[in-house]
């Protein structure tokens, strides 16, 4: 009996030392796994840093070279310019009596603020809007605009015309706004 105990035990024993060979095989295993894991994501963190700079510089010049970046810039830098020459023809146009500046921004109903070529006109004999003013002062204001623009790209373009095509610029115009 005793003699049979003790195989049974020497069984046992061989039994554990076998699973505990397993477990230790299973945990190096693991280990292995884990540590090639460890590799796999931080190889993938730094691509993923990689992809995230290059996105970034792509986005930063996808907006410098869309409606909002360099256009936006150059259009920003020339307006104050086109105003003045479309000021000059508003002093004659109007006796002085209308204001005009060229803006890149409109403020939304929503007051946010978005890119767009606005003209501020005031006169200072009452409307503080385009629309408020009179047929004749609104066609004064269009017709200094137009030759506003053409003045301007004439001096930095090289653009040339002896010939002005106007369409009924005196619709709407009293005497001295013909006149003028």
């Amino acid at each position: 009996d005793a003699h049979v105990e003790l195989v049974v035990k020497k069984e046992r024993l061989e039994d554990c030392r076998n699973q505990l060979a397993n477990i230790k095989s299973e945990y190096a295993e693991a280990k292995k796994k884990i540590k090639q894991t460890q590799s796999t994501i931080s190889h993938l963190r730094n691509e993923l840093n990689s992809i995230t700079e290059r996105s970034q510089l792509v986005s930063f010049w996808n907006v410098g070279f869309s409606g909002k970046g360099v256009p936006s810039l150059c259009i920003e830098t020339v307006l104050p310019a086109i105003s003045n020459s479309i000021q000059r023809y508003a002093d004659v146009l109007s006796g002085g009596d209308l204001r005009v500046v060229l803006r890149a921004y409109q403020e939304t109903k929503s007051k946010t603020v978005k890119e767009a070529i606005v003209i501020d006109s005031v006169n200072i004999n009452g409307a503080n809007v385009y629309g408020g003013n009179s047929t004749g002062e609104r066609h004064r204001l269009n017709l200094a605009v137009a030759l506003g623009l053409v003045d301007y790209f004439r001096s930095v373009g090289g653009f040339s015309s002896n010939l002005l095509v106007c369409d009924e610029i005196f619709e709407g115009l009293d005497a001295t706004g013909v006149e003028l």
